[in-house]
């Protein structure tokens, strides 16, 4: 009976313990990807960024020379939210803002990427950290084999021993070691 049951056991931590490996591949690929769009995303916020300084540097510095041809083809190239927020930026006299930048960066092209990039990398992180629970939750049941495969050695002792209290002893061993398993099973399929 002890040997039947052992040998069920390990067939059944094995397949559950394949499930998780899966799992755990299958969350890292996902962060993985969910990461490398972020950063993609981070360096077109960084990108953006940069573009939309030169452009409001340069559009300042044609106000302040009072070059209205350069102010409004700056403010062409410029997109609607840095326009917008630089205009406002300026006429807003009781700002304590020294740029647009620090001002309203709701509208702004690049807080959209930022904004984007920080959510793949939040979705990175909960499939990292789904992976490394079903990574845990492996190795419990990889520990629950083992132990199984202890109770089949017991078992097996018990046979070929030839007093009956030293078999006794052993089966008796090894069914404590599968009920430990069993345990390290439950706990496992539970995380």
């Amino acid at each position: 009976l002890l040997l039947g049951l052992a040998t069920v056991a390990i067939a059944l931590a094995t397949f559950r313990g394949t499930v998780y490996d899966d799992r755990v591949a299958e969350n890292f690929h996902v962060a993985l990807v969910e990461e490398g769009s972020a950063n993609d995303l981070f360096g077109q916020y960084d990108s953006t960024f940069a573009f939309e300084q030169g452009l409001f540097i340069e559009w300042l510095v044609a106000i302040t020379e009072g070059n209205e041809t350069a102010t409004t083809l700056i403010a062409d190239a410029m997109s609607p939210g840095l326009r917008e927020t630089s205009i406002e930026w300026l006429d807003d006299e009781s700002t304590e803002a020294l740029t647009p930048f620090e001002y309203d960066t709701s509208r702004l092209e690049s807080t959209e990427y930022l904004l984007q990039a920080r959510d793949f990398a939040e979705s990175s992180d909960t499939f990292e950290q789904a992976a490394r629970d079903a990574d845990g939750a492996g190795d419990l049941l990889g520990l629950a084999q083992v132990l199984f495969a202890i109770t089949l050695f017991f078992a097996g002792m018990a046979v070929i021993l030839k007093t009956p209290r030293m078999q006794q002893t052993v089966l008796m061993l090894g069914a404590v070691v599968l009920v430990v398993g069993v345990v390290f099973f439950a706990v496992g399929e539970a995380a």
